[in-house]
């Protein structure tokens, strides 16, 4: 991303919600997630509301309620949540997501919708 910038100084750059996702999707199954509750963090309105709400609500209240949702939805399906092994998930996110990226690089809250293309779809 730092080279596009280079060369495109007036280009705004932002990641990709499918490569983000797949990204995490990747990062639950290496902290061992069982499928049932990755399929719960994944389902449209879970993880991916990080990338709609207000950058400076990710960390105080958004991840905190996408927590929540998980626990909430897996309860509700009968699923048993892996508190251990979200703690470690939740770790990578900060550490990758929040330190290592700049939630505008992956937030498009601010942005104009004509600006952002979602999906590589018509």
């Amino acid at each position: 991303m730092d080279a596009v910038q280079t060369q495109f100084r007036d280009a705004i750059v932002l990641g990709c919600l499918f490569h983000m996702k797949q990204a995490l999707r990747r990062a639950m199954k290496r902290f061992a997630i069982p499928e049932a509750e990755c399929l719960v963090a994944m389902s449209k309105g879970v993880l991916d509301m990080l990338t709609v709400i207000d950058p400076e609500l990710v960390e105080k209240r958004g991840i905190p309620w996408v927590k929540c949702e998980v626990r909430k939805r897996c309860s509700k399906d009968g699923i048993e949540y892996s508190k251990a092994k979200w703690q470690g998930f939740w770790g990578y996110f900060q550490r990758t997501w929040i330190d290592g990226y700049s939630v505008e690089a992956w937030n498009v809250h601010t942005l104009d919708n004509e600006l952002i293309a979602r999906t590589n779809n018509p």
